[in-house]
């Protein structure tokens, strides 16, 4: 442990996943298909074996994001899914999060939902990389909130100790 109590992350890492014999397994597979399931794509269990349904629930969020077909699950649709995974360099896992969904109020902004959960901006389009303008949100399109707290980014000048 970290001084203070709290697990430090080494660096975020990612796999693709995809469908493969033996099926691929893990707690990304299982923070996916929990993802998946928060958003209405996923009915089966989640155990973190990446299994045909897996593959079936990621093909259809793949066509509802209007992303190129198939049954992968690249880093692109893992982070429009809000899953994060980090090495715990205390523990030596594998740790995945997932952030919380929800749904934009009529005029929202990615920079006014920031404001209304005490987020940085960045941090929340950061993960919200399937939103291509921050200031227009489409109708129906779930926001993620980042499964970390990001209280501030220091400007230029404050990194240079100015």
């Amino acid at each position: 442990m970290h001084p203070g109590g709290k697990r430090r992350r080494c660096y975020r890492i990612f796999r693709i996943l995809w469908l493969s014999t033996p099926p691929l397994q893990g707690p990304d597979v299982r923070a996916l298909q929990m993802a998946l399931t928060m958003r209405g794509f996923y009915t089966g269990p989640v155990n973190g074996i990446y299994d045909r349904r897996t593959a079936q629930a990621v093909a259809s969020f793949r066509s509802h994001m209007h992303m190129l077909p198939g049954t992968a699950a690249p880093s692109s649709l893992q982070q429009a899914l809000c899953v994060r995974c980090y090495l715990d360099c205390d523990q030596k896992t594998i740790m995945c999060t997932h952030g919380r969904f929800i749904s934009p109020r009529p005029g929202d902004t990615l920079f006014t939902i920031a404001r209304r959960y005490g987020l940085v901006p960045q941090a929340v389009i950061a993960v919200n990389q399937h939103i291509t303008n921050p200031d227009e949100i489409p109708a129906g399109t779930m926001v993620c909130l980042p499964p970390f707290r990001l209280r501030s980014i220091p400007s230029p000048d404050m990194r240079r100790g100015m």
